[in-house]
């Protein structure tokens, strides 16, 4: 699916709350394929930082879950409770995410929380 498929998908779903269960499942297989993109395989804690390897580094992290901040900006906007509900499972999941390692370089390490913060601040301003 390219973002704008999943962006007009997630409106659609949106839009009644007879495709709630439409819309978890929606959620749910973009938060997996985001969670899949941001492992440990891609993002190694381990090795040397440099500054031309964290531009790197943050510029993947932005790619890898542009289509999950778009959802959740459309849920913070438009959502009602059970949309909340959605919202706390996304940033459950990112955080664990985040919290996976517990070795490796400190600034690949704290990094690690860059996307959930990314994320949360989307929400944050489409919230308002």
């Amino acid at each position: 699916m390219t973002s704008n498929t999943i962006v007009d998908r997630t409106k659609e779903l949106l839009a009644t709350p007879a495709t709630r269960l439409a819309l978890d499942d929606h959620v749910t297989a973009v938060l997996r394929r985001t969670l899949d993109a941001l492992s440990a395989d891609t993002f190694s804690v381990a090795g040397n930082e440099g500054e031309q390897d964290f531009t790197v580094r943050v510029t993947a992290y932005d790619a890898a879950v542009a289509d999950l901040r778009s959802i959740v900006v459309l849920l913070a906007r438009w959502g009602d409770r059970d949309a909340a509900l959605l919202l706390e499972k996304v940033f459950a999941r990112l955080v664990d995410r985040a919290n996976r390692d517990h070795g490796g370089s400190v600034v690949w390490l704290r990094l690690a929380w860059y996307p959930t913060a990314s994320i949360l601040y989307a929400a944050g301003i489409a919230a308002l």
